[in-house]
């Protein structure tokens, strides 16, 4: 029996903006997000008689796993029968913390699935397919499908219009998770009963990526849901404070949080916020990960 193992990479958002909510309650963004090294892994057998989701997180219910709900899609989908499938996630990107972890994880099995089966979803079926799963499923199969390490685009919409952008220049990337966790749809809720408060300027960050320019791309990064989950977790903006005073170029809140990520020109720099968050805040999870230079 053969086994497939695969890489579900997290993404940060390093621009995210709310600009209104539609009448069928999903909400329209504007967002630059950028995969990842840190991963997930998915090891993927065809054999059985039924569905089987594992991961190594017993707080995971499997009835609830973004990658069962975008296996049930495509079968549903294509009309193929299924069989068996059985599908364990070693999961390294921690939840709650609005680094795509379980949308990077479905989006990766789709398109698994769509390979094992003869690809009888093309890349606009694939893009729609995962729209209809979740938000952030189109940007992972984009991603997927680009052949590239590292990825990033500008997705509008409700994260279904992708348009790929350049990766940020080589730099490095430290990741903060404080002890809470918050809900996405908890959080757009919240955001709903609150005035509108700043926004980032999109269009600028997506130019100096374009120019390779990492200082201001690093400055334009900013969240609008950054103040209303700060409400939620307080650690949020403590860290994001520490994260500038001990040399990131740029911080921010990623997704609907509670993660928080800097971006730092060196590894010490980095190494050194890291220590000082640890020292402050020792219940936070960090992460230390590096943007390579364009190959």
């Amino acid at each position: 029996m053969k086994t497939y193992r695969l890489t579900a990479p997290a993404k940060i958002n390093l621009a995210l903006d709310v600009v209104g909510r539609r009448e069928d309650g999903y909400h329209e963004l504007r967002t630059i997000m950028h995969t990842l090294p840190l991963a997930d892994e998915l090891t993927v057998e065809h054999a059985g008689d039924r569905f089987l989701f594992t991961t190594n997180r017993r707080y995971i219910v499997p009835e609830t796993d973004i990658s069962l709900k975008a296996a049930r899609a495509f079968y549903a989908e294509t009309g193929i029968e299924p069989g068996g499938l059985r599908v364990h996630t070693t999961k390294r990107i921690p939840v709650g913390a609005g680094l795509g972890g379980g949308s990077s994880d479905g989006a990766a099995l789709l398109l698994h699935l769509n390979r094992y089966h003869g690809e009888p979803l093309d890349v606009e079926r694939l893009r729609l397919l995962a729209a209809s799963v979740g938000a952030d499923l189109p940007f992972f199969v984009m991603a997927g499908l680009s052949g590239r390490a590292q990825y990033a685009a500008l997705c509008e919409g409700i994260g279904e219009e992708i348009s790929p952008l350049d990766c940020l220049p080589h730099c490095h990337i430290l990741l903060a998770k404080p002890r809470a966790s918050l809900s996405t749809a908890a959080m757009f809720r919240f955001l709903d009963s609150e005035r509108a408060g700043e926004h980032p300027d999109v269009d600028r960050l997506a130019d100096a990526l374009r120019r390779s320019d990492l200082r201001q791309a690093a400055r334009c990064c900013f969240n609008s849901m950054e103040r209303a989950a700060a409400v939620k977790c307080r650690d949020i903006p403590q860290i994001c404070g520490m994260m500038r005073t001990h040399g990131a170029i740029g911080a921010c809140m990623s997704g609907s949080g509670s993660a928080v990520f800097g971006v730092f020109e060196g590894r010490r720099a980095a190494g050194r916020c890291a220590s000082a968050i640890m020292s402050a805040l020792p219940r936070t999870q960090i992460f230390r990960t590096e943007i390579l230079p364009a190959e």
